[in-house]
C-alpha cells in the first residue's frame, strides 16, 4: 500500500545526481530573488515617490500574528520539486522562476510602492521575535506583485501538475493559507495579492508548460493542466 501511495502521487528519494542538479536549479534562482528583491527594496526606501495601492478599508483587516507560521512556511514549498520533479521539468522551472523575479523586479522599480498597514510592535502580542527579524530584513516596499504569492503559487502549480486530485488539494489549500497569511501578518494588500497570482499563473501557463509540451513534443504535458 505504501509504495502504491508513493507512485501515485510521483514522489521519489532523489539520488546524489538528482540532488546536485536541484542545487543547479535552487541556488541561481535565489541568487537572482535575493538581488533583485533586496536591491530595488533598499533603493526604494530612498525614495519619495511610493504609490499606495491600498484602500482604507482593507486597512481595517485583522491582524492575527500566528499566521507568520504559514506566512513562512512558503519558505519550504521550493524543497517539493526536489522529490516529484525530473531534471528537465526542474531546469524548465527555474527559468520560468528566474523569468517572474525580472518581470517582478521591474515592476517594483516602475511601480515603488509604499505598504499600508502600522509595523508597530503594539499589535504584536506574540512571536515577536520572528517579526522582528522579518521586519530587519524585509523592509515594506517591494509588494505588489508580492514575491510570496508568486513563488508559492509557482512552485504549488508545478508539483500539483499531473497529481492526484486529492493531492492537488493540499497544494492549493497549502497555497490558499499563505496567500492569506500575508494579509493577516499585515505584509501585503489585496492588490499585492492579486498581482502576485497573476504573475506566478502566466508563467506556469504559457511558459513552463508550453516549454515542457514543445521538449517533450507534446505527450507528457496537458495544456490545460491546472
Amino acid at each position: 500500500m505504501y509504495n502504491k501511495f508513493i507512485d501515485q502521487i510521483g514522489f521519489t528519494f532523489p539520488d546524489w545526481s538528482q540532488f546536485k542538479h536541484w542545487l543547479q536549479v535552487l541556488i541561481p534562482g535565489l541568487a537572482v530573488f535575493f538581488a533583485v528583491y533586496f536591491s530595488l527594496n533598499w533603493l526604494t526606501s530612498f525614495r519619495s515617490d511610493h504609490y499606495r495601492f491600498y484602500t482604507q478599508e482593507e486597512l481595517a483587516m485583522p491582524f492575527v500574528s500566528e499566521m507568520i507560521f504559514v506566512y513562512l512556511s512558503c519558505y519550504l514549498l521550493p524543497v517539493l520539486p526536489l522529490f516529484f520533479l525530473n531534471k528537465r521539468e526542474l531546469t524548465v522551472l527555474r527559468n520560468a522562476f528566474i523569468g517572474t523575479i525580472l518581470v517582478a523586479g521591474v515592476c517594483f522599480f516602475l511601480f515603488p510602492a509604499e505598504l499600508g498597514f502600522d509595523r508597530s510592535f503594539d499589535k504584536i502580542t506574540s512571536f515577536q521575535p520572528l517579526y522582528t527579524g522579518l521586519f530587519m530584513i524585509d523592509l515594506p516596499h517591494n509588494l505588489a506583485p508580492s514575491l510570496h504569492v508568486n513563488t508559492a503559487g509557482l512552485f504549488a502549480f508545478v508539483v500539483a501538475n499531473n497529481r492526484p486530485f486529492w493531492f492537488k488539494s493540499i497544494l492549493y489549500a497549502w497555497f490558499a493559507l499563505i496567500c492569506l497569511s500575508i494579509l493577516l501578518t499585515h505584509q501585503h494588500h489585496l492588490v499585492d495579492l492579486a498581482s502576485g497570482f497573476l504573475l506566478c499563473f502566466v508563467f506556469y501557463r504559457y511558459y513552463y508548460l508550453r516549454k515542457l509540451a514543445k521538449i517533450d513534443g507534446g505527450m507528457s504535458v496537458k495544456l490545460s493542466e491546472f
